[in-house]
């Protein structure tokens, strides 16, 4: 599958002087509104390097990637690129991913031979409950 991140990288690697694939993608964040985008690129770090203000170089940004396929729409807000995901892309990608994996879709090896604690919660019976307990209780019980 895909990895959204590391694509949209490789398209703003050109647009951003001065910064590799790698801090690009470092700085690509998720915003807690999906209402901003699905992905956004703050501009702040570019203005030194630009000399231009934060919401100009995001303007020209979202002007150079909104003609590609992988976004329904790019917009610049602030010195912000909120940039939307083409749904049909994702979900061709997404079908496809679970059509080749079957029942191992969204399983992974991670932890593997490695140890596993289980905590339980072990209230003084003699003693009132309280919020104290529920963090050994919430793991339990999890």
């Amino acid at each position: 599958m895909i990895n959204f991140k590391e694509k949209i990288a490789e398209l703003l690697a050109p647009l951003v002087p001065d910064l590799s694939a790698q801090e690009i993608r470092n700085m690509i964040e998720v915003p807690q509104d999906s209402k901003l985008g699905d992905y956004a690129f703050p501009c702040f770090r570019l203005a030194k390097v630009m000399r231009k203000a934060p919401a100009m170089i995001a303007t020209g940004i979202a002007e150079q990637l909104g003609g590609d396929a992988l976004f329904a729409k790019v917009e610049s807000v602030n010195a912000y690129v909120n940039m939307f995901l083409a749904r049909d892309a994702f979900l061709r990608q997404v079908t496809a991913a679970v059509a080749e994996e079957k029942d191992r879709f969204g399983s992974s090896t991670i932890g593997e031979g490695r140890t596993v604690i289980v905590e339980f919660s072990s209230p003084n019976i003699a003693k009132p409950f309280h919020i104290g307990h529920i963090r050994s209780t919430v793991i339990g019980n999890s």
